[in-house]
């Protein structure tokens, strides 16, 4: 399900890049919201009309994607938490309480320097290790809209080393063992849940994909003169 979901988006993205105006984003002044509403329109056309290369994202496996659907947190107190995007199958799965909650939860960010890495974390990872998101599953999902040559390398790498204490760092951001690369490519990083549900039990680990989505504009080349 995850790598499905993962490679849908990597083909809606590329959607997104090359589409002409009207409907195509400024990649510099769009806002996290015009982003992510575009990237939910592509990926529901692509399911109805899947890809060649990727016809496991159908409307025979998958339901629409859902943005900004209101869900509960984990102990009931929050009850207009609005996930950026959900993906969920069409047939539930077993050992899930509500299928409400069976599902990819996605949160959604901008990185570059006016969007720096605290609000990453602290607006979007962190909403799935307090429960808010994602609370019966073990995955969950980031994705970053990047400008500026922000890289998961260079900054989200060092930036959860030196704040593996406050995000809960349980393993370390690595490739997802066996995978075959894809570009561009998803790591993931353990963290702890330390809370417990309201009729008792503790919800263990979540794993976190991370896939950072190139925002940046691309020069254009100029095209090489011909011989004479």
């Amino acid at each position: 399900m995850r790598r499905t979901i993962e490679d849908a988006i990597r083909i809606a993205w590329q959607r997104l890049l090359t589409e002409k105006l009207p409907k195509r984003i400024n990649l510099s002044t769009a806002s996290e919201v015009e982003f992510t509403a575009r990237l939910v329109q592509l990926l529901n056309d692509l399911r109805d009309l899947p890809d060649d290369n990727l016809r496991s994202f159908s409307s025979s496996m998958f339901q629409v994607v859902v943005r900004g659907g209101e869900v509960e947190s984990f102990d009931g107190k929050h009850l207009e938490k609005r996930p950026d995007m959900v993906f969920r199958l069409i047939q539930p799965r077993p050992g899930i309480a509500s299928s409400e909650y069976d599902g990819l939860f996605v949160e959604c960010k901008i990185v570059d320097v006016k969007h720096p890495l605290s609000l990453y974390c602290k607006d979007g990872l962190r909403r799935f290790l307090d429960g808010e998101y994602a609370w019966a599953m073990k995955e969950a999902l980031m994705v970053a809209y990047s400008r500026q040559g922000w890289t998961v390398p260079k900054y989200l790498v060092p930036y959860l080393k030196k704040h593996s204490s406050a995000c809960a760092i349980v393993e370390t951001l690595a490739p997802r063992a066996g995978e075959r690369p894809a570009k561009p490519q998803v790591l993931v990083s353990s963290h702890a849940r330390t809370w417990s549900y309201p009729g008792g039990g503790t919800p263990g680990k979540i794993e976190v994909a991370h896939l950072w989505l190139d925002a940046e504009i691309k020069p254009i080349k100029a095209r090489a003169k011909k011989k004479a």
